[in-house]
């Protein structure tokens, strides 16, 4: 069987050429990045749009080699090279989105699909104790604070849990009367127009009424404190 040629691949390009996307609509926190950068290196390409040119994924990295570059141009981090006055970047070559529109959707599927996919969170506070315990929580985008916030979720039951519990063991409830078909709230001008709605339905009303059934047999007592 032939082995399909490669239609992606990896080029290094000059920082100063990469053209970031103008509605990229995603923030980072790049001393984070940094933090990530300094521990293992760069290690993700940019994506590159051949029809477009622009970046299609990797502004957060883009800004922290900005950044980077402009504090000590001559110590780019491990996996990018120095050259001319610049810093040469790995990129993708070989994608080209059909139009601006499809390439906007990406930009916003490459970060959503990430953030949606959620964690084992169990497992993930299992790894982030262990690295804790050696000191080695740096570069990971979780800090000590981020930590205590997991344990405390990882120990409260789940919110759609919650009103389940709060009814384990009470007894059933039956509502014994029917539901009224319709009801109407009256408003009165003074105690003439009352006594006259009364003897109109044949009930009597008091100071304490609050409803009525009608007719009245629908109800065991017509008056209702």
């Amino acid at each position: 069987m032939e082995t399909p040629k490669a239609k992606l691949t990896i080029e290094y390009w000059p920082l100063r050429r990469l053209q970031k996307h103008p509605r990229n609509p995603k923030s980072h926190r790049l001393e984070e990045i940094h933090q990530s950068m300094d521990r293992f290196g760069y290690t993700s390409p940019i994506l590159i749009d051949e029809r477009s040119g622009k970046v299609c994924a990797g502004h957060g990295r883009i800004d922290t080699l900005l950044e980077r570059f402009g504090r000590d141009p001559k110590r780019p981090p491990e996996n990018v090279a120095a050259e001319n006055g610049d810093w040469l970047v790995p990129v993708v070559r070989g994608l080209a989105f059909k139009s601006e529109a499809e390439l906007e959707a990406y930009l916003i599927a490459d970060n959503r699909l990430t953030e949606v996919g959620g964690w084992d969170s169990a497992k993930l506070v299992e790894i982030l104790k262990d690295h804790q315990a050696a000191g080695t929580l740096p570069g990971t985008g979780f800090d000590v604070d981020a930590l205590r916030e997991l344990l405390g979720s990882a120990l409260a039951p789940a919110p759609e849990d919650q009103w389940q519990k709060e009814w384990e063991n009470m007894p059933e409830f039956h509502q014994k009367d029917a539901y009224a078909f319709r009801t109407i709230v009256v408003h009165f001008n003074d105690a003439a127009a009352v006594e006259a709605f009364a003897r109109l339905l044949g009930v009597t009303v008091s100071d304490s009424t609050r409803w009525l059934w009608y007719p009245k047999k629908l109800s065991k007592d017509s008056t209702v404190a």
